[in-house]
C-alpha cells in the first residue's frame, strides 16, 4: 500500500461539468440540493416487466455537449469544459505568465483500458492516447509551454497520485498540477459492456448503477507555492492511501483493502465519508466488510454520502468529483474534514481526507 500524502499539498481550485451543472459551483450546489436530471438513453433498450414494452435505460447524460460523440471524442467534449471552469473559478494567471505555467504540470486520469469496455472496438487504444488527450487540455488552459505530463488510468488513480504527490511534483518538475479526470459510461460500447456484466439498473432489476458522465479539473499545489502567489486554498490533503488489487479477488478481499485505506482517513476524524456507492450489490457488500474491519476505538464510523443519485456513476471521474465536493464543503465551513474513498472491480482501493487548510506561509519563506 502506498503511504500518506504530504500535508503540504492543497486543493487550490476546482472545475467540473456534470448532468446537473456546467461548472463546479453549480454542480456541487445541485448535488447538495438533491437535484438530478435523469434521461432515457436510446442506445440501449430493456423490457419493462409490467408493461411488456421496450424502454430505454435511464442515465445521466450531459446534453447536448456529448450528443453524437463516442469514447475518446466524448471525453474530449467534457474535459475542456471542466478545465475552462477551473481557469475561471480559480482565477489562474494569464497564458503570458510563464513563471506560473512553466512550473505547472498536467495529469489526465482516464478509465482503465484493460477492463473490457472496448474489447470489440478499435476506437480506444493505449498507444497515442496521450497525443489525443493532452493538446485539447493545453488549449483549454491557453498553454503550450508547461511542465511535464502524466497519464494515469483507473477509478483509484487519483488516490495513487495523492499518496505519492511529492514524487509526482518532483518527476514533472512542477510546483502545482492541473489534474483532469474524465469518463463516460454512456457511449454504446460502455453500455453494452455494463449490460453484459449485469451491472446496469433497469426497469426489471433495481440493483445496479445508473450510468453517468462528466469531467473534473483539480488544481493541486504545494502549500508553499500557493502561499507564494497569494492563493487561498479550498482545502488541504491531510492524507491519502492506495491499495493495489489483492492476489485473490473477492468481496472480502476488497473489503480488507478498503479497510486498510480508510483506517488512516478516520484518524483525521472526518465529519462525513464520501463513498462511491452506486447501487451495485458487490460494492455495498465490500464497504460492509470494510466497516466491520475498521479499528474499534470507541468512535463511530462517520455518516456516509454519495453523489451517484444525482449525476449517476461517473466512472474514473467519480473520485475526483467527490474530492471537489469535499473541498467545497471544507471551504464553505460545512465540514472540518471530509473523507473520500473508492474501489475498482479489480480490487484496487483508495482513500483520502481533505481538511481545512493551515494558514499560508509568509511570502518569501
Amino acid at each position: 500500500m502506498s503511504g500518506a500524502a504530504p500535508a503540504e499539498v492543497v486543493v487550490s481550485g476546482i472545475g467540473a461539468v456534470t448532468s446537473v451543472g456546467r461548472d463546479a459551483a453549480t454542480a456541487c450546489a445541485s448535488v447538495r440540493a438533491g437535484i438530478e436530471r435523469p434521461a432515457g438513453v436510446e442506445d440501449l433498450l430493456t423490457v419493462d416487466p409490467d408493461e411488456h414494452v421496450s424502454v430505454p435505460v435511464v442515465g445521466h447524460p450531459v446534453r447536448p455537449i456529448t450528443d453524437g460523440f463516442v469514447s475518446v471524442a466524448r471525453w474530449l467534449q467534457l474535459a475542456p469544459v471542466a478545465v475552462r471552469d477551473l481557469v475561471t473559478s480559480a482565477a489562474l494567471p494569464p497564458p503570458a505568465d510563464g513563471a506560473f505555467w512553466r512550473r505547472t504540470g498536467l495529469v489526465a486520469l482516464l478509465p482503465d483500458l484493460r477492463e473490457g469496455r472496448w474489447d470489440h472496438t478499435p476506437l480506444v487504444r493505449s498507444d497515442g492516447l496521450g497525443a489525443a488527450v493532452f493538446p485539447p487540455l493545453r488549449r483549454a488552459l491557453g498553454q503550450t509551454a508547461m511542465a511535464g505530463e502524466r497519464l494515469l488510468h483507473g477509478r483509484t488513480a487519483l488516490f495513487r497520485l495523492l499518496a505519492g504527490a511529492g514524487a509526482a511534483f518532483a518527476a514533472l518538475g512542477a510546483d502545482r498540477l492541473v489534474v483532469v479526470a474524465v469518463d463516460s459510461l454512456l457511449d454504446e460500447a460502455s453500455l453494452l459492456w455494463l449490460a453484459g456484466s449485469e451491472r446496469l439498473r433497469t426497469a426489471a432489476d433495481g440493483d445496479g448503477l445508473s450510468p453517468g458522465e462528466g469531467a473534473v479539473a483539480l488544481l493541486l499545489e504545494t502549500r508553499r507555492a500557493a502561499a507564494h502567489r497569494g492563493a487561498t486554498p479550498l482545502a488541504a490533503v491531510a492524507g491519502a492511501a492506495a491499495h493495489p488489487p489483492p492476489a485473490e479477488l473477492n468481496v472480502a478481499a476488497l473489503g480488507r483493502a478498503l479497510a486498510t485505506v480508510l483506517t488512516p482517513s478516520l484518524r483525521e476524524r472526518p465529519d462525513v465519508l464520501r463513498l462511491d456507492m452506486n447501487g451495485e450489490p458487490w460494492r455495498a457488500k465490500a464497504y460492509g466488510h470494510a466497516f466491520a474491519r475498521l479499528p474499534a476505538d470507541g468512535r463511530p464510523v462517520p455518516a456516509w454520502s454519495t453523489h451517484a443519485t444525482s449525476v449517476g456513476d461517473l466512472g474514473a471521474a467519480a473520485p475526483a468529483f467527490d474530492v471537489a465536493l469535499a473541498a467545497r464543503a471544507v471551504a464553505d465551513g460545512r465540514s472540518a474534514a471530509t473523507g473520500v474513498a473508492a474501489c475498482e472491480g479489480t480490487g484496487a482501493a483508495g482513500a483520502c481526507t481533505l481538511s481545512r487548510s493551515p494558514l499560508p506561509l509568509p511570502r518569501g519563506r
